[in-house]
């Protein structure tokens, strides 16, 4: 005997009624639509259906509680100006607006960079930067470039403000200087959305360091970051081959098997815009659209 197996389709976290195999078919027998009858979920014929099933999360929608995404960077476009000054630890608004320093950084380009003009102590020196609108985040990656990696940022003093004139910090901040060895440090800020970013060291350095800083990024750890990501760097065409390739890999009709065989029914499918439409809003007609991966999964099930 073959089982058939149902499907639950999720369109951006929301759940819809798909059509769904008779769940206790022979091979070849004909489909069944699943309805509600009352409390309960009955086939055509009217008898009641019991569902058991699993989830196919992170197959074409990464959910991060199952299938963490890591974090993509938020276009360096979108930062309008970075400008440095020195601080004596006031009200962050007054000391965002010091003489600016000639120095100069280029975003994406580790050999040209900022630095203090003395060590690294708690608010001694602060970088602004100022972002073409409000944006979201989640952490800020500070990089020394390859020749001062020496001078990572020492823990971190965030402020952020949507209008220039009113101030705030994350409830938390955790500072990661696992990679401080290669001159990045990140900040993680939790989700956050701001205009204007301040950013300070934190404590004073070890040794005397300065800081200095080469390159900084904005990044988010959501799926539509990560693949305009991937899109700057390969285009959308390969990003969506790559991405096909993943999801190919991912669940296969071994895995949907499998499922069948452990006495289950059903499994849900989360689904994300970008499988079934390109950034512009046009629908996909390549081969490997979402709708072409939902009708392999009918087919298997």
């Amino acid at each position: 005997m073959k089982k058939s197996i149902s499907i639950i389709l999720a369109i951006a976290l929301l759940f819809f009624a798909f059509p769904a195999a008779n769940v206790h078919g022979e091979t070849g027998s004909s489909m069944s639509m699943l309805h509600t009858s009352g409390s309960r979920i009955v086939d055509e014929a009217g008898k009641q259906i019991t569902l058991r099933g699993t989830n196919l999360g992170g197959w074409l929608m990464q959910e991060g509680w199952m299938t963490p995404l890591g974090s993509g960077e938020i276009d360096h476009s979108f930062i309008v100006n970075i400008t440095a000054s020195a601080t004596n630890g006031d009200h962050v608004a007054s000391n965002a607006i010091d003489t600016v320093t000639t120095d100069e950084i280029t975003t994406n380009n580790m050999f040209t960079y900022w630095q203090s003009t003395s060590a690294q102590a708690e608010n001694s020196a602060e970088l602004l930067i100022e972002l073409d609108k409000i944006r979201y985040f989640d952490r800020i990656v500070v990089e020394t470039g390859p020749a001062h990696t020496g001078d990572y940022l020492r823990g971190a003093v965030v402020w952020m403000s949507n209008n220039w004139t009113d101030w705030f910090s994350a409830d938390t901040i955790t500072v990661d200087e696992s990679k401080s060895n290669e001159g990045i440090v990140t900040i993680l800020t939790g989700d956050q959305s701001a205009k204007y970013i301040a950013i300070r060291p934190g404590r004073a350095s070890e040794d005397g360091q300065y800081w200095t800083v080469a390159n900084i990024s904005l990044c988010m750890t959501d799926e539509y970051t990560v693949r305009n990501h991937l899109i700057r760097r390969f285009g959308e065409t390969r990003t969506n081959q790559m991405i096909a390739t993943f999801q190919n890999n991912y669940i296969t009709e071994t895995d949907i098997q499998n499922i069948a065989n452990m006495n289950m029914n059903f499994v849900r499918v989360p689904v994300y815009w970008m499988d079934f439409m390109l950034k512009d809003g046009t629908m996909r007609t390549d081969p490997y659209n979402g709708f072409a991966k939902l009708d392999w999964l009918l087919n298997v099930c």
